[in-house]
């Protein structure tokens, strides 16, 4: 593991068993929170970008209340996601706000 800083972030990046990086992590230095990850496949190529666009607070957690998902591959696809509703004896409900894949390949 390695933690690097990059302006307001810390970057937390995590290497698999052949050394190639897995996952990517950027922490806002400020608040801790995560505000994007990256996820790499054994051969080292970023497959999916997640940002964390916005936190609501649920009793003394921060929750991510919206997210953006960006996977790569054969098929692009962006999916936007919101929080509607949270509660604590049920489950949370989510609202699709944009999906997008590509044409062609």
């Amino acid at each position: 593991m390695e933690l690097d800083d990059i302006g307001v972030h810390a970057v937390l990046t995590e290497h698999g068993p052949g050394g190639n990086i897995s996952r990517r992590t950027w922490f806002n230095r400020y608040t801790l929170r995560p505000e994007r990850v990256e996820v790499y496949d054994r051969a080292g190529r970023c497959v999916l970008n997640a940002e964390m666009l916005g936190y609501e607070r649920f009793g003394a957690v921060d929750v991510c209340s919206a997210f953006r998902a960006r996977t790569r591959g054969s098929e692009e696809v962006s999916v936007e996601i919101d929080l509607v509703s949270l509660g604590s004896d049920a489950r949370p409900e989510y609202s699709v706000v944009e999906h997008r894949a590509s044409q062609g390949g």
